[in-house]
């Protein structure tokens, strides 16, 4: 057929389009045994360079309503188009005819008079960023059903549920998935569906309540389109379902129950403790070109990236970031909006002092923290900074006070050079951070109280999987665009393009497909759902072992798979069944859960009594930091109400903000396409990474929520051949006893029996803080907080009959020749003075084997785990650089990033700087250097300083009589003996104490799942 000779494609500096048609035909469409007609057209175009085919659809109406919309436009019946036959006319020519007519209307429509019109655009399926990726896919209007966001259907109150509201929308299909707008002209997204494992697809009447419905479900959507017609209906559920076909989430097998891919070629850089950390996050700030996302606990603005201060001024955050700004790179900012009476992190003084710096800085505060907003209990907890989507940074560190240190942990910081500025110089176990908007001056007496100092492990990656990092970060935003403006149509929403940019340049340099085997999920009985949690766990458990010795397979990797998915969908099912029990559909709007600490107060509150449970709360009388709230002044209270107001003035200013935005079609998030050309790629390196995170309802919009976290460390754990390593700043789980559900200590006890019952050599090295981080003495009465943070501890541990420990002694004399735990302490000369704190350990760090490695922002309880609580990130680290070992006197190949980790780690607790010594954790030279160095260290500071906690400590009325007894004359017999900064964790102190709150403390009314 004849080739429309026009020029190739392109949009001109006037808005109008030229193209040519490469191929027309006529095809047919049956429904119900009938027959009709479509007019099919190749359209091809070529934008810099690259070469784009698509093809349309259309009707005789079709052409026959353009041509009227462009009459009406024009405002003239005679236009400069062919004749169009009136339909009785046109049905009486044949069909070489009528496709001959339809070819020349639609050259007409392409010329240059037309081609600037919006309808001729629309007519072609052309919109304002349908060039954009490698490929044009289908693209056109359609009509919204009210509703879309599972967060939002789930509201008790929502007013989608009242009534069906349609509105038009441009919806377009690209590799990445679909994403809809109010005008395909400009860039205000109304939503983003991205493609992922459990994206489906239904239509028709039956599935969607109309006969041209298209509905598209994944754990965040479930929205429901009309496209005009069943042809149409048809054509929409055949693009997108080819679109989704051919992407990666459909012929990739995902591990981990994850929302993503495993991601090779990836360049992984690991930091111990905080200073290089920031000082690279702050030359990767101040490189930046486009974009930086930065996502944080606490963000404190006037931190310094670099120290000293005095010397490193230009690195204070706010300038920083101001800086950037000012330059013209977007900067986008999601923080923790916290409880103003539990927590002091004043997260308005972080945004107020960064947008007064520059108002283009934009920053999101989530959850809009209420009784009826039913996620008070809960928090973002994520730590991750992104810049140009070509390099992110991760791990346990917020960009606040108190977690800049490095490996040689000063207690104090008296020099002329202040290394840590005013409240930076901080030990929360004295004072905790308050009034952070006065950060110049100091919380605690340098002269004579030591800082508390900040062990941490963070990355930095560069690679396929930053853009997956960026993914989250946009299903974060998005979800707390639309949860904040109650589900508005929002022009702050990221799109697909903006966070998969690089992951499509670099699709070519992803040379090996990751393949992994999907490991065979098998439910549970029911008479096993249908037991109490503990009683439930304890029969699996114990089935799991008579199962993998019962001699029904002979591979144990095989077994440890099987046996991995158990456990993990058993919780899955525990998280499900507290999260339909009736207590918990009565509090949805108040608590997020039903568990309680005793019957017949907060688990039989129903939506009547949120009111009352409401009044509490505001009273103060249920706050987690008592100590901070006893000394409060008339003034100190006056300044409370007033944040109060500030924060209820700033919410109404958001929204009104947001709105409006929404209304002028602003493109102030969207319209920003990352310039990243493949030849400014870095060199991919040789890690393989999967992100993996908690992300439920509340604070992402995910339904069921996805705890990919807690599966990556249950099949790490079962995968492991010879030892594992973790440190974390909490260690809560199962063996606990209820209402404790994640897995980890119990898959860790699995892992230990298979290997006794094998004869087989196994370790397990566990390093947690001597002391929870909260403000007070274990025996200060108004402690309960850091008493019940130890009680969950210990249980899960070495206390009651499903502990860690005494389950072991059932299959050995000698359980801690296979698990030990340890802690860290350092010591220093203050005014003359000898004086000793504890090395905080906050990491959040898992290495296997020396080969693979999880490291993010996730703490070991349920906050962290459960997926439906505290939202976290985490990355699942292979190295495919290999290098040889030892293990158990044997050569081993170990990856060399988890591997030179791990060594580094325990040359700064150890004190040893062999990495001999230090890499086989069975031999004689190791067990001299770790378990006797810190048996010997331990000895030393108790000796001279007498300080908790510590073994010899059983009540709590003993502590001030064995801190008396202190023998500081003795300390220069510590300083030549104490190396490193291992000790043992005491597992017997206050073992004679009930360290649960007490019906006297102000959090006895808090449901016990807060504190686990």
């Amino acid at each position: 057929m004849e080739e429309n000779k026009g020029s190739v494609l392109k949009v001109t500096k006037d808005g109008s389009i030229t193209c040519q048609i490469q191929e027309y035909l006529l095809t047919y469409y049956t429904w119900k045994n009938k027959k009709f007609k479509i007019f099919a057209f190749i359209l091809k175009s070529s934008i810099n360079s690259k070469e784009y085919i698509w093809k349309i659809n259309k009707s005789y109406s079709d052409f026959s309503q353009t041509i009227n919309e462009l009459q009406t436009e024009k405002g003239t019946r005679n236009l400069n188009l062919p004749h169009w036959p009136k339909q009785r006319h046109f049905q009486r020519k044949n069909d070489e005819e009528k496709l001959n007519i339809c070819f020349e209307m639609l050259k007409a429509f392409l010329a240059p008079e037309f081609s600037s019109s919006k309808i001729i655009m629309e007519f072609i399926e052309v919109s304002s960023k349908s060039f954009e990726h490698d490929k044009k896919l289908k693209e056109g209007f359609v009509l919204k059903m009210g509703g879309g966001r599972v967060s939002n259907q789930k509201k008790l109150f929502n007013c989608y549920n009242c009534g069906t509201r349609i509105s038009k929308r441009w919806l377009r299909i690209n590799e990445d998935g679909l994403e809809y707008v109010h005008d395909p002209f400009l860039s205000n997204l109304s939503d983003v569906i991205p493609f992922g494992k459990d994206f489906a697809i239904k239509s028709g009447r039956k599935e969607t309540d109309y006969i041209d419905g298209l509905r598209i479900m994944t754990p965040q959507h479930n929205v429901v389109f009309r496209t005009g017609s069943v042809f149409k209906r048809d054509e929409w559920v055949e693009a997108i379902a080819v679109a989704y076909s051919q992407s990666e989430y459909k012929i990739s097998q995902i591990p981990n129950d994850s929302s993503f891919l495993v991601r090779n070629h990836n360049h992984v850089k690991w930091y111990i403790d905080g200073e290089n950390y920031y000082s690279d996050v702050y030359e990767a700030l101040i490189n930046a070109k486009n974009f930086v996302f930065i996502t944080d606990w606490w963000l404190s603005p006037d931190m310094y990236l670099k120290r000293p201060a005095s010397k490193y001024p230009e690195s204070q955050i706010v300038e920083v970031l101001g800086s950037l700004a000012d330059r013209g790179v977007l900067v986008y900012i999601h923080i923790y909006k916290e409880i103003t009476f539990t927590l002091t992190l004043n997260s308005l003084y972080t945004k107020t002092r960064l947008t007064q710096r520059n108002q283009n800085i934009r920053i999101m505060r989530h959850p809009n923290v209420s009784i009826k907003g039913g996620s008070f209990l809960w928090s973002h907890h994520e730590k991750m900074v992104i810049v140009d989507y070509k390099l992110a940074f991760m791990g346990g560190l917020d960009l606040c006070y108190g977690r800049w240190d490095n490996n040689l942990h000063y207690l104090a910081d008296n020099g002329e050079e202040k290394i840590w500025n005013g409240i930076d110089y901080s030990n929360v176990r004295i004072a905790d951070f308050t009034k952070v908007e006065n950060w110049e001056r100091d919380t605690i007496d340098r002269s004579t109280a030591p800082r508390m100092p900040w062990h941490d492990i963070a990355i930095s990656v560069r690679g396929r999987v930053v853009g997956d990092i960026a993914s989250h970060f946009r299903d974060l935003w998005n979800h707390s665009v639309r949860d904040i403006t109650g589900s508005k149509e929002n022009s702050e929403l990221i799109s697909l393009m903006d966070t998969t940019k690089l992951q499509r340049i670099q699709t070519k340099m992803d040379i090996v497909i990751s393949k992994t085997t999907e490991s065979q999920i098998v439910d549970n009985e029911e008479e096993q759902a249908k037991q109490t949690p503990s009683k439930g766990k304890l029969t699996i458990f114990k089935g799991l072992v008579s199962q993998l010795f019962s001699g029904e397979s002979d591979n144990p990797v095989d077994n440890a798979a099987f046996n991995a998915n158990i456990l993990h969908q058993q919780f899955i099912k525990q998280r499900e069944r507290i999260n339909s029990t009736p207590e918990r559909m009565q509090l949805v709007t108040s608590m997020n859960s039903p568990v309680s600490r005793k019957p017949g107060l907060i688990e039989h509150l129903g939506l009547q009594n949120v009111s009352i449970f409401s009044k509490l709360i505001q009273s103060n009388l249920l706050t987690p930091h008592p100590r901070a709230q006893r000394f409060f002044s008339e003034q100190d209270k006056d300044e409370r109400e007033e944040r109060e107001r500030k924060e209820e003035l700033d919410y109404e200013e958001t929204i009104v903000r947001l709105r409006t935005e929404i209304t002028r079609g602003s493109k102030a998030f969207i319209d920003v396409t990352p310039k990243i050309s493949p030849q400014s790629t870095e060199t991919i390196g040789s890690c393989e990474c999967q992100l993996v995170r908690s992300a439920g309802l509340w604070s992402i919009g995910m339904l069921p929520a996805e705890s990919s976290i807690h599966s990556a460390y249950i099949h790490a754990i079962y995968d492991a051949q010879y030892f594992i390593y973790i440190e974390n700043q909490f260690f809560i789980s199962s063996t606990a006893g209820s209402p404790v559900i994640n897995c980890i200590a119990e898959s860790l006890t699995y892992r230990i029996v298979k290997a006794i019952n094998l004869n087989q050599p196994f370790k397990v090295i566990v390093a947690i803080p001597l002391l929870p981080a909260f403000e007070g003495s274990v025996d200060d009465p108004s402690a309960s907080v850091l008493r019940v943070q130890l009680h969950w501890e210990y249980q899960t541990i070495c206390r009651g009959a499903n502990s860690i420990y005494e389950h072991l002694k059932k299959y050995t004399k000698r359980p801690k020749d296979y698990i030990r735990f340890y802690s860290l302490r350092t010591h220093s000369m203050l005014d003359d003075t000898p004086v000793t704190e504890m090395v905080y350990i906050h990491s959040k760090l898992m290495i296997v084997d020396d080969q693979v490695m999880i490291c993010g922002s996730a703490n070991i309880n349920d906050r962290s785990m459960n997926g439906d609580r505290d939202s976290e990130i985490a990355l699942v680290i292979r190295d495919s650089n290999k290098v040889m070992s030892v293990m158990d006197g044997k050569e081993f190949e170990v990856g060399e990033l988890p591997h030179s980790l791990r060594i580094n780690i325990f040359k700064e607790h150890s004190g040893c700087d062999d990495p001999r010594v230090l890499r086989d954790p069975f031999s004689d030279e190791f067990r001299e250097v770790w378990k006797y160095r810190a048996k010997l260290n331990t000895s030393y500071y108790r000796n001279v300083f007498r300080c908790y906690p510590d073994d010899r400590i059983k009540k709590i009325k003993k502590i001030k009589s064995y801190e008396n007894r202190a023998n500081l004359e003795d300390y220069h017999h510590l300083v030549e003996n104490v190396k490193g900064n291992l000790v043992e964790f005491p597992l017997k102190f206050l073992e004679r104490e009930d360290l649960q709150i007490k019906v006297s403390n102000k959090e006895y009314f808090l449901p016990d799942i807060t504190f686990v």
